[in-house]
């Protein structure tokens, strides 16, 4: 990956407002963008070029991941942000959705753990009210993933295992592999709904399997699918996958 332009476009993401990944239905990325929301524009950008650093250091032992953060002031703001907090914004829809099945079950949760305003209230946008709180079924997912994913970059995704399917294809500099991963019963069925990973050989340069979310030290997994997004979820994956390889320098 190429260094200066990942930190470009990590400072021009923070200037926009993370706009790439505000479209990721994900309760690792929306705890992270709700930390990031409560910042200045200054700072956001600070937090860019720091979180930059931590990345350029790689792979780190516990210890000095923690050592380097405390360094690193705004992405340790950041990082601390609603640890140990419990808050409905953060609940997969599969944990929302069985909180709903019971009578009272939300108003329950919210009274038992005392939660007010924001934190008593539905992951917005992704889903905008505890009704719409259903998980797309894995069929429909499926079929959405893979139609995006073929109308934008032609070719055929196509199953390897019943839980993985990729999709192999020429893209402008090379070669591309696109991994979509799907819950199973040993591979977190009870929350989990989508992952994703793509790699390629671009002008002749191996990258390793990564993901857009990985730019900013987050998981490529999605939980807050529902019928009601699941399609702008599709699109947006594929905005994604082409944003990630632009950065591959």
């Amino acid at each position: 990956m190429d260094r200066d332009v990942a930190r470009a476009h990590r400072r021009e993401e923070a200037a926009q407002g993370f706009a790439l990944l505000r479209g990721c239905p994900s309760t690792f990325v929306l705890r992270r963008l709700v930390a990031l929301d409560r910042l200045t524009l200054r700072d956001r950008e600070d937090y860019a070029d720091q979180l930059s650093e931590l990345a350029e250091a790689g792979p780190l032992a516990p210890e000095a991941r923690e050592a380097m953060v405390k360094r690193l002031p705004v992405v340790a703001e950041v990082e601390q942000a609603w640890v140990g907090r419990v808050d409905l914004r953060f609940q997969t829809v599969k944990s929302l959705a069985r909180l709903a099945a019971d009578p009272g079950g939300i108003e329950g949760f919210v009274r038992l753990q005392g939660l007010t305003g924001e934190a008593a209230g539905p992951p917005v946008p992704h889903v905008p009210n505890f009704a719409e709180a259903v998980p797309v079924t894995p069929a429909r997912l499926r079929k959405a993933m893979a139609g995006a994913l073929e109308a934008r970059f032609g070719g055929k995704v196509e199953a390897q295992t019943s839980e993985l399917e990729q999709m192999r294809v020429e893209v402008p500099r090379g070669r591309m592999v696109l991994t979509l991963s799907y819950p199973g019963k040993n591979w977190g069925a009870m929350s989990r709904q989508f992952d994703w990973t793509v790699w390629a050989d671009l002008d002749g340069v191996r990258m390793v399997p990564t993901s857009y979310e990985a730019l900013w030290l987050l998981p490529s997994q999605w939980d807050l699918l529902t019928p009601s997004n699941v399609a702008a979820a599709a699109a947006h994956l594929a905005w994604l996958v082409e944003a990630r390889l632009a950065v591959e320098g």
